[in-house]
């Protein structure tokens, strides 16, 4: 019998560090406001210009703020995570 293979795209999530409007992202990439330290995830690819209030590609996570984090923490706390 034949091994068939089956490409299923991005599994998890990718963290990106801070949003940068003229970038664009892929599916399930993880980005924090620069302005209020809120992380968003993308629900599918991203073109450049979206910003992070478009519903249609991003979704709000968690509010860090006023805690203060780090990325390092903050990519250690999505580690833990079993998704």
């Amino acid at each position: 019998m034949a091994n068939t293979v089956k490409q299923v795209g991005k599994v998890r999530h990718t963290l990106k560090g801070t949003w940068d409007e003229a970038a664009s992202y892929e599916m399930m990439d993880v980005v924090t406001d620069p302005e209020n330290g809120e992380a968003y995830e993308s629900l599918k690819d991203v073109p450049a210009g979206t910003l992070l209030s478009d519903t249609t590609y991003w979704m709000k996570l968690v509010s860090i703020s006023p805690l203060e984090i780090t990325e390092t923490e903050l990519h250690s706390l999505f580690e833990q995570v079993e998704w």
